[in-house]
C-alpha cells in the first residue's frame, strides 16, 4: 500500500470515528428552556377575562366575543386574542423578585380556576419587566411586558 493510500485510509478512519462519536454523545449541549410564565394555559380554556388598570377594568367572555361589564358589546377580537397569544407564548427570564407594590394592569383569567397576572414596573436598564402570576414575581422580556400593558 503506498503512502497517499495508507494516509486516506486513515483519514477516513478518523472521520468515521469521530462521526460515531458525535452520534452517539449527541450533537451538542441540549437546547436551552424556558418555563412557561403561565404553565399550562391553553387559550382555548379561557372562559373569562378581566382586565383592570388603575379603577378601569372591562370583563369579557371570551368564548362569546363579547365585553360583559362596564357595558355589554361586542369585544375586540384581536386584541383579546394577542393578549392570550402572549400570554401563552411568554416565558421567564428569572423566578423571584420584589412583591409588585403599584400594578400597572391586572388581568384575571378563568380557566376553571382563576389565574391572576399582575404587570409591575419596567426595568429600563435590562429591558425587562416584572410580572406576578398568582402571586409569584418573575423578571420577563420587555415584549411581554408591553403586550401586557394594555387600556381597558
Amino acid at each position: 500500500m503506498s503512502r497517499a493510500a495508507w494516509s486516506t485510509l486513515v483519514a477516513t478512519a478518523a472521520v468515521a470515528v469521530l462521526a460515531a462519536l458525535v452520534a452517539l454523545t449527541g450533537s451538542g449541549p441540549p437546547p436551552v428552556t424556558r418555563t412557561a410564565l403561565v404553565p399550562g394555559l391553553a387559550i382555548g380554556a379561557v372562559a373569562q377575562l378581566e382586565l383592570r388598570r388603575g379603577d378601569r377594568g372591562v370583563t369579557i367572555d371570551v368564548a362569546r366575543g363579547r365585553v360583559i361589564a362596564p357595558t355589554a358589546g361586542a369585544a375586540d377580537g384581536a386584541a383579546v386574542t394577542d393578549l392570550l397569544s402572549a400570554l401563552a407564548a411568554a416565558r421567564l427570564d428569572r423566578r423571584g423578585g420584589p412583591a409588585i407594590a403599584r400594578p400597572r394592569a391586572t388581568i384575571v383569567l378563568d380557566v376553571g380556576r382563576p389565574r391572576t397576572i399582575v404587570l409591575g414596573d419596567a426595568v429600563a436598564a435590562t429591558g425587562q419587566a416584572w410580572v406576578a402570576v398568582d402571586g409569584e414575581v418573575a423578571l420577563v422580556p420587555g415584549w411581554v411586558g408591553r403586550a401586557l400593558d394594555r387600556d381597558p
